[in-house]
């Protein structure tokens, strides 16, 4: 009887290591298909700006790409551009009719892409010494990020034959917006090839195309 109890838990045993190992290789697969983009050693921007970016439970299995820029290593003179990153999502893996209800509730800006909006540029900008004009008199309202950036072949959600850099018909629903520093102490310097209005600020929020399969999170600071 002893025998059949030892044999028994040796057994219990032996399937919770098994469990424990099966667990282990999910949240593998899990941490590999999303990197958490506020963590200090890969973007310096604080989560407040991006509180209705989809959590890490939404994202892990599903289909949707991550772009985060390299942050600065050490203060600069005159950085290139900002922190940026955007979290691209196919609908058909998030709630999309909630989604269009929290952007008409909570957007405190609409831009068309036949609006009046300037893509701010990043780090393939070769004047940083001069005052680009194509700033001059821009206000906050008026900054997205640059998509373009990002049109790589692989890329089936942008298109870099448009303004933006997203395929005609999207909608950028401004959540959060403001022109103060929002990043650490290394960001505060006098960017030459901005006006004065425009050497600090902050934008995120969403990207809606309702003819197209995917959903933009984006947030832009520097």
């Amino acid at each position: 009887m002893i025998g059949k109890i030892e044999s028994t838990k040796s057994v219990i045993i032996k399937m919770k290591r098994l469990l424990h190992i099966a667990c282990f290789f999910c949240l593998s697969a899990c941490g590999q298909s999303y990197q958490n983009p506020f963590s200090p050693e890969v973007n310096p921007i604080p989560d407040s700006l991006c509180y209705f970016f989809p959590n890490q439970e939404a994202l892990c299995g599903t289909n949707h790409s991550i772009y985060i820029p390299r942050g600065l290593s050490e203060k600069c003179t005159n950085p290139t551009c900002c922190c940026n990153y955007i979290v691209v999502v196919d609908k058909q893996h998030i709630n999309y009719d909630t989604l269009v209800s929290f952007v008409q509730h909570e957007a405190i800006q609409i831009l068309k892409d036949t609006s009046d909006f300037i893509c701010l540029k990043d780090c393939e900008f070769d004047k940083r010494f001069q005052l680009d004009n194509s700033y001059v008199g821009a206000q906050i309202t008026n900054i997205i990020p640059d998509f373009r950036r990002f049109n790589d072949t692989d890329k089936v959600w942008a298109d870099s034959s448009t303004k933006s850099g997203l395929p005609l018909g999207y909608s950028f629903y401004i959540i959060k917006s403001g022109n103060t520093l929002a990043l650490n102490d290394k960001w505060d310097c006098n960017r030459q090839w901005l006006p004065l209005q425009l050497q600090h600020g902050y934008r995120s929020g969403i990207a809606l195309n309702p003819n197209n399969d995917h959903v933009v999170f984006w947030c832009i600071a520097w």
